[in-house]
């Protein structure tokens, strides 16, 4: 990947003098990618802490305007270690961008860094050079790494917080015993006469019975 930021830096540089790196300005509103947006949105300090570590290793001046309203903790037109930070909405685009080149090319030529095709014909006419962001972001990634959200992390000597503990046992009265169920009574047996009863009584039946 080294090969392409030092393509990218040789064609920026052109013909500048000695000393005189040209002054890179990236345009993230309105990208192609709509996941560019939505991370500068989330998190603004991602992009510029990125873009920060891009431009002190590789020697460039670099300003960022990112789309919708300035971030409190990132105010429209402060510099973050050297970076300038403006921002724009859609409609706020070219006079934000004119105003940021004035601001910083003074004295140094300027490559537009955007996909916006208004801050394109806008660069033609002022003779600047242009990039697309997906060719700038691969030069990006081989210094700086991928664009992605990070993960907010504790500061560095900060216990991690306990585990909340397992909430007490309800005090709940015991259960009554369960009353041991009553034993089945014994079949009482059916009382048969005695022998000497029975033949007394088939006698009696067969007295009553006429002789053929």
């Amino acid at each position: 990947m080294k090969h392409i930021i030092h393509k990218v830096r040789t064609w920026i540089s052109g013909e500048q003098p000695a000393g005189q790196p040209p002054t890179l300005i990236y345009i993230l509103v309105n990208p192609k990618h709509a996941s560019y947006a939505e991370i500068c949105a989330a998190d603004p300090g991602a992009v510029i802490r990125r873009l920060v570590s891009f431009s002190s290793r590789e020697a460039l001046p670099l300003a960022v305007i990112l789309p919708g309203r300035p971030n409190k903790r990132y105010p429209d037109g402060s510099r973050q270690n050297g970076v300038l930070v403006r921002y724009a909405t859609s409609d706020q685009l070219l006079k934000v961008t004119e105003a940021t080149v004035k601001e910083t090319g003074r004295s140094r030529s300027i490559v537009l860094i955007t996909d916006s095709p208004g801050v394109e014909a806008y660069a033609v006419s002022r003779h600047f050079k242009t990039l697309r962001i997906d060719t700038f972001e691969k030069a990006l990634e081989s210094v700086a790494g991928p664009l992605r959200r990070e993960t907010r992390r504790p500061p560095e000597g900060t216990a991690p917080r306990p585990a909340a503990p397992a909430p007490a046992p309800e005090n709940r009265p015991p259960a009554p015993a369960k009353e041991p169920a009553p034993a089945p009574k014994p079949a009482v047996p059916t009382q048969q006469p005695a022998p000497e009863e029975k033949r007394e009584r088939d006698q009696a039946i067969l007295d009553l019975i006429d002789p053929l």
